[in-house]
């Protein structure tokens, strides 16, 4: 495959974004046995009439948009537990901090309020960074 640097534009001239792009940025690896997959799909695919081509390729689609859905309905799932914990914890850390703040603080001590909620939010986030799937299994 061509380098992304000697890519040129219509008029001639080299991209300079494409140039320091590639000097930047590492294309992805391959997976191994990459070509081999590619060369098997295309051997198989060329012996296939249209019509059973066709069919293949409606069942992968089919396939493909059931994971889809799943992966969705695990994005979703995720959200509601995040969201659902965030409130039960932060409801539960209020109800026994503001008494503490309020003796501490005084009449000033909801300006923590705030700050105490981003904390918290922090804290309950921090796992769930990167999709949270080392949590759901």
């Amino acid at each position: 495959m061509d380098d992304p640097s000697r890519l040129s534009r219509a008029d001639g001239n080299a991209d300079p974004l494409d140039g320091v792009l590639s000097r930047v940025l590492a294309p992805p690896a391959l997976p191994e046995g990459f070509a081999a997959h590619v060369r098997a799909a295309i051997a198989r695919g060329a012996g296939l009439d249209p019509a059973r081509r066709r069919s293949a390729l409606e069942q992968e689609w089919r396939a493909l948009h059931a994971r889809l859905a799943a992966g969705r309905r695990r994005i979703a799932l995720t959200a509601v537990i995040a969201l659902g914990g965030g409130t039960v914890i932060a409801a539960a850390s209020l109800s026994l901090a503001l008494p503490w703040m309020r003796s501490a603080f005084g009449a000033d001590s909801f300006l923590l309020l705030p700050w105490l909620g981003i904390a918290l939010g922090a804290a309950i986030a921090a796992p769930w960074r990167g999709g949270g799937d080392r949590l759901l299994g």
